[in-house]
């Protein structure tokens, strides 16, 4: 298998049998998708989930605990995307961009919620949109990285 190609400027995509991943994750939206076989590599992964409760001490050195519920939750989703035309003709901090723009949350109107569905693994969450950030990581190599935040609700 070569790994060292000619081509200045060209992201290439190098598949190997099997999988390293733990888990596959796919941002499935409204206008299409983000997972690491596309324009931009997925490389970290944040779920958060809470629970919303209150804890009271009181004089008598009872304690109560007030349950109510869970909190949002919030997953974060990060990688590498290319400045240049990868597989498939589209450019990864374009791509990111377009998919943003597409799905995030203050594109709601009154009959419907852009929402994106995230699979990690065999577990699918439905998430909304909140942020994006791309930061330039290498401008010689053209790379930057990302995070997308989006809120799931219990």
């Amino acid at each position: 298998m070569n790994f060292f190609f000619n081509d200045e400027n060209k992201v290439h995509r190098v598949t190997m049998p099997g999988s390293a991943l733990p888990a596959a994750i796919v941002l499935r939206g409204a206008s299409g998708a983000i997972d690491s076989t596309g324009f931009v590599v997925i490389t970290q992964l944040t779920y958060q989930q809470n629970t919303n409760h209150q804890i009271n001490h009181a004089l008598d050195d009872a304690i109560y605990l007030l349950n109510f519920g869970d909190m949002v939750g919030e997953i974060t989703v990060g990688g590498v995307a290319f400045g240049v035309t990868c597989e498939g003709n589209i450019e990864g901090i374009p791509g990111l961009l377009q998919f943003y723009e597409q799905n995030k949350i203050s594109k709601a109107t009154a009959t419907k919620i852009p929402s994106v569905q995230i699979t990690i693994g065999k577990k699918s969450f439905v998430g909304y949109l909140t942020g994006l950030q791309i930061t330039v990581a290498d401008p010689v190599m053209r790379t930057a990285s990302f995070q997308m935040s989006l809120k799931v609700i219990p």
